[in-house]
């Protein structure tokens, strides 16, 4: 994550120099999951940005509400039989609800995924004004729960192995996985938009 992240940044920028040398200024840039790192290279070259959430909204609230104070309950309370969880703009939630990446029992297999999450919210909070927040979703009432982002649904979002008309396989559906190694797949990524 390291090198994707200092590698990442510097062909980042170099994408965007060459893109304006070219008569194309970038003139907002778009992210994806894990990629939190490319809002800083927006911010610093004065571009503005949007980070795309390709999960639903939910998972969205349920990551925003934990690193915003529902961790302790989380953690020192889920494994307890019956326990149910009633977050903001959620509905009841039990352990089996929850990403795996917020649980105890995967904090150390998942701890760089976990990072990368809380990553994101961190530098959504530092921006300044509203930060824009593209949702894979058609549920407009559950983006209203949020005063400090602009969500914006422009879902759902179909995988592109249904383009074509074919029935996709399960691996072609699924299309990543973060812990296997796959010479096909894309887990995030970066759009550069230019007028």
């Amino acid at each position: 994550m390291t090198s994707i992240r200092s590698n990442g940044s510097k062909a980042l920028r170099e994408a965007i120099a060459a893109a304006a040398e070219e008569g194309r200024p970038v003139t907002c840039l778009v992210y994806t999951l894990i990629l939190p790192w490319a809002t800083k290279v927006a911010r610093e070259l004065h571009i503005p940005s949007a980070e795309l959430w390709i999960q639903p909204a939910t998972v969205f609230t349920i990551y925003y509400h934990y690193f915003n104070g529902f961790s302790d309950e989380i953690t020192e309370k889920s494994d307890n039989s019956g326990w149910k969880i009633q977050i903001p703009g959620a509905p009841l939630l039990s352990k089996t609800d929850l990403p795996s990446f917020l649980l105890p029992s995967s904090s150390e297999t998942h701890n760089f995924a976990f990072a990368a999450f809380k990553e994101q919210f961190d530098l959504l909070d530092a921006e300044s004004g509203k930060p824009k927040v593209l949702m894979n979703t058609f549920e407009a009432e559950a983006l209203t729960v949020f005063d400090r982002y602009e969500l914006i649904a422009i879902g759902p979002l179909i995988p592109s192995a249904f383009i074509g008309g074919e029935a996709p396989s399960e691996e072609k559906l699924l299309g990543a996985d973060l812990f296997e190694k796959s010479e096909t797949a894309v887990v995030g990524g970066i759009f550069l938009i230019s007028n």
